[in-house]
């Protein structure tokens, strides 16, 4: 049986969301709402069946809404449980208490239980504020307004510099790639791993056999992070130009039900890292990766480099 859920009550805003919230929650988080005397019976049967599904709901923090203290992201129910204090504690954003993708201990310390703490700084934190962002145009509903907004549209030509962005010290940075020869067919993957100092760490190529472009993306970054855990390096940043793998990686949903199983594999090794970042860059700042995929094609096996001396001189620079 399908079971209601309180906390937005439909994946996009609606008359009925906005009904209930202003009915029961103008000033309240759904989660810490309960049924009174009174209130409508669709409402009592909603806060009954909330707590059944708040037990099966872990939200990965991949948002700046979540709440800090009503969303389960812990895992073990919402934090405002924990809590000694009295009174309500609020609405606070979980964001409230990150910096830079980091959580900002002085925060925690300030608000948070202090039993709960180092719980808290165990959770890994998907939110990417360097997606790939595209231009979004709000277009006129009307043919009045929709005709002169077309005239006056003007082509605009943005130059960005793009470079390697170096890193926290203790980090290594993977840029992963894929090559599909045409989509559909034969694939192979390139990967190099850097340390904060740019300095060479290691470089696999692998041809994959055949499948699409964002399988092979996806197996990419799978290398070069299994690669990693299992050497020790577990402060992780992986960087692609495959703007698709990051934002699936960062919100977790719309991606290809042909890909579920391979990016839960992927989600599953990032949470066991220490701490794990993923960005998106330009496939200029991508090149030795593109490169070592397209190399791929020439190749029947998985290849190590453990040098950069052993890179193909067009890959080494």
């Amino acid at each position: 049986m399908a079971i209601p859920i309180p906390k937005n009550y439909s994946p996009t805003q609606s008359l009925w969301s906005s009904f209930l919230k202003a009915k029961y929650c103008q000033r309240s988080n759904p989660i810490s709402k309960k049924w009174d005397t009174g209130q409508s019976q669709a409402w009592k049967r909603l806060t009954f069946n909330k707590k059944e599904a708040e037990k099966n709901i872990q939200r990965r923090l991949q948002s700046r809404n979540c709440s800090f203290w009503w969303d389960n992201w812990l895992g073990s129910g919402p934090l405002a449980a924990h809590r000694n204090e009295g009174g309500r504690p609020g609405n606070v954003s979980v964001s409230y208490f990150w910096n830079n993708g980091q959580w900002n201990l002085q925060r925690l310390n300030e608000s948070a239980p202090a039993h709960m703490i180092a719980l808290i700084i165990q959770t890994p934190i998907f939110f990417n504020n360097n997606l790939a962002n595209f231009l979004e145009i709000k277009w006129p509903h009307n043919w009045q307004e929709l005709y002169p907004f077309i005239e006056n549209l003007q082509h605009q030509t943005i130059s960005t510099q793009v470079v390697w962005n170096k890193l926290i010290h203790g980090f290594v940075k993977i840029n992963s790639d894929g090559s599909a020869l045409t989509n559909q067919r034969n694939i192979g993957a390139g990967v190099i791993i850097r340390d904060h100092n740019c300095a060479f760490i290691h470089a696999i190529t692998a041809h994959l056999g055949e499948g699409t472009n964002n399988f092979v993306e996806t197996e990419a970054a799978l290398l070069g992070i299994q690669w990693c855990l299992n050497n020790g390096f577990t402060k992780v940043h992986l960087e692609s130009d495959s703007a698709l793998l990051i934002q699936w990686l960062t919100n977790g949903k719309n991606y290809p039900w042909s890909l579920k199983m391979k990016l839960q594999q992927l989600s599953n090794l990032c949470i066991q890292c220490e701490s794990f970042k993923c960005s998106h860059t330009y496939r200029e700042a991508n090149c030795p990766a593109d490169s070592l995929s397209k190399l791929s094609h020439e190749l029947t096996t998985l290849t190590n480099y453990t040098s950069s001396s052993s890179l193909p001189n067009n890959i080494r620079g």
